[in-house]
């Protein structure tokens, strides 16, 4: 049993290792590709995924303006790409100028979310979800916001933009017997259609009122609310829109 287990841990880190040396394989591509300055590439930051056997999809956060005032303020670009990582090419190149902005409300970490794929019969959707955080103890902040692409024609399309899905905040006057919290979440349910259309997907948010005991362990609900609306393609605006349900 031993052995069985040193020899899984073993394969799992050859392959933690694999991936790590074909992930810095991409970013060097990619930093020549884009011909960008390797110093502002915010390498923390950058976000893998497995696009399909032989393609990685890689979003890579550049820096594009700094702040003379502030070392911790600048402006992003998003440059999104699709890697064969079997003829070391790049299949398509997105880039947003000025995508986020990092300040006192600072971008925390970037995701790739490949759940939405299904969203059309023909179409490849995929899902960027980025995290902002607040550096203040009395009134903390946090936030995470959705992007959604589809791939057509060797072109990343952007359909959704800076859609907000989760956001938790609130007042502490350091202790733990005045604080105020609010946390949100939406839930997707992506609804069935056939067709090439883009499918409605089903939004279900919500809000949770709280504050925490006198040793800040627990959680104490003070009132919890929900509501749905839908996500909906707009052939007119060429993105999904926000629609009440009736």
């Amino acid at each position: 049993m031993r052995k069985m287990l040193c020899l899984a841990a073993l394969l799992v880190a050859t392959l933690s290792s694999a991936q790590e040396a074909i992930e810095d394989e991409l970013v060097k591509a990619a930093i020549q590709f884009l011909d960008i300055d390797e110093n502002d590439l915010l390498r923390d930051k950058v976000a893998f995924d497995e696009y399909s056997s032989d393609r990685i999809i890689a979003v890579l956060p550049v820096i594009s303006g700094r702040y003379e005032d502030c070392d911790y303020c600048y402006d992003i670009d998003n440059h999104t790409v699709i890697w064969n990582s079997q003829t070391k090419e790049f299949y398509t190149h997105y880039v947003k100028q000025n995508a986020w902005t990092s300040d006192a409300l600072y971008l925390s970490s970037i995701e790739i979310d490949l759940s939405f794929q299904n969203i059309n019969n023909y179409k490849t959707a995929f899902g960027l979800t980025y995290n902002y955080g607040g550096s203040s103890r009395i009134d903390p902040y946090h936030a995470v916001y959705l992007n959604l692409y589809y791939v057509e024609n060797k072109k990343i399309v952007e359909i959704l933009n800076s859609f907000k899905i989760e956001e938790s905040h609130g007042h502490t006057d350091g202790s733990c017997e005045n604080v105020s919290f609010e946390k949100s979440k939406i839930i997707f349910f992506t609804q069935l259609h056939t067709g090439n259309r883009f499918k409605p997907i089903s939004l279900n948010s919500i809000t949770t009122n709280y504050r925490y005991d006198e040793n800040c362990d627990k959680e104490i609900i003070d009132r919890t609310s929900s509501f749905s609306e839908f996500l909906t393609y707009s052939e007119a605006d060429k993105k999904y829109i926000v629609v009440k349900e009736q």
